[in-house]
This record gives C-alpha cells, sequence and structure tokens, in this order.
C-alpha cells in the first residue's frame, strides 16, 4: 500500500513538474496580451498588465473619499480605501477575475491596492464565500487578492479567518436593506484574530452590507481595527 502511495504522488510530482515547464514554453513562445484589450503588450518579468490605453479607462476613487469615510463611521470597520471606481476598466477586471476565471488579473490589482494598506496591520483577511458558491466558482477572488497582497507586502494572510456560515442569494442588484436582511448572522471570525488589525479585502464594494457584517463578525472575535480594502468602489447614486 505505501509503495502505491508514493508511486502515486512520485506520479503527481512528475505531473506538476512537466505542467510547469510547459507553461513557462508557452510563456516565451506566446505573446503577452493585455488584460483588457488583449493588444500585445511587454513586461520585463512576464507579469499581467494592461495596455497604455486601458490604463488610462482606470478611474481614480479618491475623489469620493470623503463618502468612505461616512461609510466607516457609520458600519462597524474603521476605515475604507479603495483605488478605483467600478466603472468601465476596473469594472471588466472584476467581472473578468470573478466570472471569467482571469485569475492572473488578481495579481495586477493587488499592486494597485498595496500603497492603500494602512501602516500596523496585522493580518489580511479575505471576504469569505460560503462553501457552496466556493464549490461552483473554484475559487474564492477575494481570497486571490488577499494571497497576492500578502506576498507583496509581506503581511500574514489568514485565508478562513472569516468564515460564511449561511448561503445567501447573490447580492447583484439587490437594495442596500435587502442586502442587510440578507447578509444578518451570515460570518463568523476566528477567534485568534484578537487583538489583531485587521485588513479585510475583497473586489468590491457596493453598499458596504457584506464588509460591516465581516466587520461586526470580527469586532465580536475581538479584533482591535478593521480597514476594508476593496480593488472598486460603486459610486452612490444621488439620491438613492
Amino acid at each position: 500500500m505505501i509503495k502505491q502511495a508514493n508511486k502515486v504522488f512520485s506520479k503527481a510530482k512528475a505531473y506538476a513538474f512537466a505542467k510547469r515547464i510547459s507553461k513557462g514554453a508557452l510563456d516565451l513562445c506566446l505573446p503577452q496580451t493585455c488584460l483588457g484589450c488583449r493588444t500585445v503588450v511587454q513586461t520585463p518579468d512576464f507579469s499581467p498588465t494592461l495596455c497604455a490605453v486601458c490604463w488610462g479607462q482606470l478611474h481614480s476613487a479618491d475623489t469620493l473619499r470623503e463618502t468612505m469615510n461616512f461609510m466607516a463611521e457609520e458600519d462597524h470597520y474603521d476605515s475604507f480605501t479603495a483605488p478605483f471606481l467600478y466603472e468601465g476598466m476596473a469594472m471588466d477586471m472584476v467581472k473578468n477575475l470573478k466570472y471569467g476565471g482571469q485569475r492572473p488579473a488578481a495579481r495586477l490589482m493587488a499592486q494597485q491596492m498595496l500603497p492603500y494598506i494602512e501602516d500596523g496591520a496585522d493580518v489580511i483577511v479575505p471576504v469569505p464565500l460560503h462553501k457552496k458558491r466556493l464549490y461552483r466558482r473554484a475559487y474564492n477572488q477575494a481570497g486571490d487578492l488577499a494571497k497576492h497582497l500578502g506576498k507583496l507586502s509581506g503581511i500574514e494572510v489568514v485565508p478562513f479567518g472569516l468564515t460564511r456560515v449561511r448561503h445567501t442569494q447573490s447580492q447583484v442588484g439587490q437594495k442596500a436593506d435587502v442586502r442587510r436582511a440578507q447578509l444578518k448572522g451570515a460570518f463568523v471570525a476566528d477567534e485568534t484574530l484578537k487583538g489583531k488589525r485587521v485588513v479585510l479585502v475583497d473586489d468590491v464594494c457596493t453598499t458596504g452590507s457584506t464588509a460591516d457584517f465581516c466587520a461586526q463578525a470580527l469586532k465580536e472575535a475581538g479584533v482591535l481595527y478593521v480597514q476594508v480594502l476593496t480593488f472598486a468602489f460603486v459610486e452612490p447614486k444621488v439620491g438613492g
């Protein structure tokens, strides 16, 4: 039995090695393309990137800093930051990462989020998916962003610092009051985070409801401070 298991393990290692070699060969042979428009681009290390035109279609969310500060004052998290507005290229990148399987985009997105991490952060925690949705999607886009942010910043990532214990309907298109009703009691935080300063990571913030209930769970577990950091922010509608 042990010999058979070792044989299977050896085959798996050989397959994984061959797969890496094949991918490396493809990277050398195939031209690198823009994540947005697929125009051929070049970077020294073949890292995911955008062309100049697509970079120009990313719009800063810094103009909504007062709105973000107001949200933090009203909700359980202590601060909220996002580099881009959820429109144009930023919207495309979020959708391609979340629904299109374009996971390499997470690295580029994390690079843009990195400067917004506040000083003194202890750990990075992604907004979790329920196991049913994780099974269907096969990965958590917030988890990918958190992983890359951890590598870039050197800050510890706690992938399962939050658990989604209740399955909810998709929040896309739902009004704020409906979102809050669905999300109440949906998250539980790991008590090992007690006393920590947490960076809570997600791809996009729409109404802040998900971040609020995640932060509430973290605070109930004894977390000292919660910074919400997303790649994009949906600009609130006037009078909405």
